[in-house]
């Protein structure tokens, strides 16, 4: 992966990250804090990181305005 993948990795797990926090946010009724966030990582970095090679043309797409 070159660098500028790398970032573009980076920021779309970022992306997908803040989208899930804030849905949680929205169900429970408040901020799920900075615990969300390790968790969001342990139960599903690797997964977005297998499934990247696929999603990555979408959030190219997405994001090339």
């Amino acid at each position: 992966m070159t660098p500028e993948e790398h970032k573009e990795f980076m920021m779309a797990q970022k992306e997908a990250i803040e989208v899930a926090k804030w849905l949680l946010g929205e169900k429970i009724g408040r901020d799920p804090g900075q615990e969300y966030v390790l968790q969001w990582i342990k139960e599903n970095a690797e997964e977005f990181r297998r499934n990247w090679p696929t999603y990555s043309a979408e959030w190219r797409a997405s994001h090339n305005r």
